[in-house]
């Protein structure tokens, strides 16, 4: 079993190495992400820092910490229990519940993925993986970190959408729809010259 808790904003820890899974670069993602991201992790790969949306006014970065305990942990944060050393799945319901929401409401048969020994179980920002295999648990940590970046980069350029009304201050308005615009124009080039 392993923990991470998930920090979205600077990086308050040394992540001076490139970000391997398994030994090798992260490669899963698409090719516009991969441009516009620079992962990097520590050296006892106890910690990530994770960019997303370089070169952008939506430009993110969160900060991951791997733990083997679950204390001290907030909001988002997620969870890998090792199917080969808990294979019922079951017996970590209500912990599973109690972890992802604070209540003892989630069923396992909500899972928003089940196959054989892997099943995802989500709520709001956090997550559980039964799996196998430690990989699948980091790559869905970088899959977790990309989601909360791009809901962080909404709800900021909503909030600065809604001042800006407010105000009526017009040069703030072009701004914003200017840097949505280069940010979304950066996505569709590099998917297109990829």
């Amino acid at each position: 079993m392993q923990y991470a808790d998930i920090v979205i904003g600077g990086c308050a820890t040394s992540c001076d190495h490139p970000l391997t899974i398994g030994g090798h670069n992260v490669g899963f993602l698409i090719q516009p992400l991969k441009e516009h991201c620079d992962f990097k992790q520590s050296s006892n790969r106890k910690a990530w820092c994770l960019s997303f949306f370089q070169d952008s006014a939506f430009e993110r970065t969160v900060t991951v910490f791997f733990k083997d305990t679950p204390d001290n942990l907030h909001d988002p944060k997620a969870w890998w229990i090792n199917t080969e050393d808990q294979p019922d799945h079951h017996r970590f319901e209500e912990n599973v519940s109690l972890f992802l929401r604070g209540s003892r409401t989630k069923r396992l048969n909500e899972s928003v993925y089940c196959k054989q020994e892997t099943r995802l179980v989500v709520d709001k920002k956090n997550m559980v993986l039964f799996c196998n295999s430690h990989k699948q648990f980091e790559r869905a940590v970088v899959c977790q970190a990309l989601a909360l970046a791009y809901k962080n980069a909404l709800i900021t350029g909503m909030h600065e959408l809604t001042q800006c009304i407010k105000s009526n201050d017009e040069q703030h308005l072009i701004k914003l729809y200017e840097d949505m615009l280069r940010f979304k124009e950066s996505l569709i080039n590099s998917s297109l010259s990829g």
